[in-house]
């Protein structure tokens, strides 16, 4: 049962720590496994009491109430199965709890059915109900818990007044491995076994339990954090979008201006100070309306662009076509990789994994190589691009992403390549890492879900 449901969690859906749904994920493999232990070892009890020593016990009745438990576990099993095969956010919190609480409702009768038959409330076994109660209060809600432990005092009530004896009375002398044990003595040896086996489940499972689920929010603690960064970085990015939008209309009048009075100093005699400014201003405004116009194509996407159905080699032309030296970039495609297609907004993801293979090419130098490979892993397409530069050093590394953060020269790089790639990437299910050793360079790998995944 290892993996039955899957830890993922759709873009905007949290899961309450208390809803059972949460609580499933962590997996009821577990749970399975308990109740296949207690069919174990009832069966095995059975046949030490009844075979080994020799005591006279209702075979029939105990028997079939091991093959109820046996049954509906593996009926548990089936639904666990299933419901391992479809997100567990569509499922119902109500429906996915009463499964739950009415397993271990079963299973508190089916307990209460065994001790009937083998003395009531004078069994030591009698301990079970606590094992059945720490689960319930560990799986469900309050109300759930809480009526479980009043039917189970109820039960305990019934099984005093309404049982069937222990054929043995407590005086009477039974042989047994090892010697002659009179009732008193065996049902005492059946108190040690009782606690110490009630006490080691309670204590395993709910630990574990307890551990796992811990760290389940632990992870979900981090989804909602990076979620909330990545919210953060991307306003940033339409704040640098906009800024450049709003910016290159005043640069365009004070461009206009600077034409006109080039125009009127070329026909007047003027001083060569004048001219000399004049130019550096036309220079400047340039060199503003190139900045600004990279911080415009790197801070979003292409305006109103939908997806399409794309082939891996697609979008890699796409990518390479933008770059001006496409020639020091080496293309390689893996097995499988021509057949797959991807469901994307294509010129969009293009541009912003051009800044990567742009970044590789400048980190390369002059001379060196960048390899740009596809291959298929499982139900992804995964990109890697290797640069031959000197690599980043671990400081570095853990800002690269960070939107404004450059380790260019000035004018060269606004910083947010790197960051809107990413949040291009995660925007399709995908993710971005890098990888960098000094003096080996640095690799940024990207994975894109296949068509069945990202076309929805």
């Amino acid at each position: 049962m290892s993996g039955t449901f899957a830890r993922t969690f759709p873009d905007g859906q949290a899961i309450p720590a208390r809803d059972p749904r949460m609580r499933l994920v962590i997996n009821p493999g577990w749970l399975v496994k308990l109740r296949w232990a207690a069919v174990i070892g009832q069966i095995l009890t059975i046949s030490i009491v009844g075979w080994g020593f020799r005591i006279p016990l209702a075979y029939t009745p105990l028997l079939v109430i091991i093959a109820i438990i046996a049954a509906t576990n593996v009926a548990f099993h089936l639904w666990c199965h299933r419901m391992g095969r479809q997100p567990l956010v569509a499922q119902r919190a109500s429906r996915v709890e009463s499964v739950l609480g009415s397993l271990l409702l079963l299973d508190l009768c089916l307990l209460t059915g065994l001790l009937y038959y083998s003395g009531g409330a004078e069994n030591p076994f009698v301990l079970f109900y606590l094992v059945n109660l720490a689960l319930s209060a560990v799986l469900l809600r309050p109300l759930w818990a809480w009526t479980l432990t009043f039917l189970a005092t109820a039960a305990m009530r019934m099984l005093i007044a309404f049982h069937v004896p222990f054929p043995v009375a407590r005086d009477e002398l039974i042989p047994t491995p090892f010697g002659e044990l009179s009732g008193a003595q065996l049902v005492g040896l059946g108190q040690l076994v009782a606690v110490a086996t009630a006490a080691t489940v309670i204590t395993y499972f709910v630990t574990r339990l307890t551990r796992d689920q811990a760290r389940l929010e632990q992870e979900l603690r981090t989804i909602d954090q990076r979620r909330a960064r990545s919210e953060k970085l991307e306003a940033l990015g339409a704040l640098a979008g906009g800024a450049a939008h709003e910016l290159a209309s005043p640069l365009s009048t004070i461009a206009v201006v600077v034409k006109e009075l080039s125009r009127r100093v070329a026909n007047n005699p003027a001083p060569s100070e004048l001219t000399d400014d004049l130019q550096l201003i036309r220079e400047e405004v340039d060199r503003c309306r190139t900045i600004l116009n990279r911080m415009a194509a790197d801070a979003g996407e292409v305006s109103g662009e939908g997806v399409s159905l794309v082939s891996p080699d697609e979008l890699l032309e796409e990518i390479l076509s933008g770059l001006r030296l496409r020639a020091r970039v080496q293309k390689t495609l893996g097995p499988g990789v021509e057949q797959a297609r991807l469901w994307i907004p294509k010129v969009a993801l293009a541009q912003a994994l051009r800044g990567l293979v742009q970044n590789a090419l400048d980190a390369s130098g002059s001379t060196g190589v960048v390899t740009l490979s596809a291959e298929i892993a499982g139900k992804r397409l995964r990109l890697v691009c290797r640069d031959q530069g000197v690599g980043m050093p671990a400081e570095v590394l853990a800002r690269a992403g960070e939107p404004f953060y450059t380790t260019k020269g000035v004018g060269r790089g606004m910083g947010l390549g790197l960051f809107l790639a990413r949040s291009v990437v995660d925007r399709l299910g995908g993710s971005l890492d890098l990888k960098s050793v000094a003096e080996e360079g640095t690799t940024a790998t990207v994975q894109i879900p296949l068509t069945s995944e990202n076309r929805g």
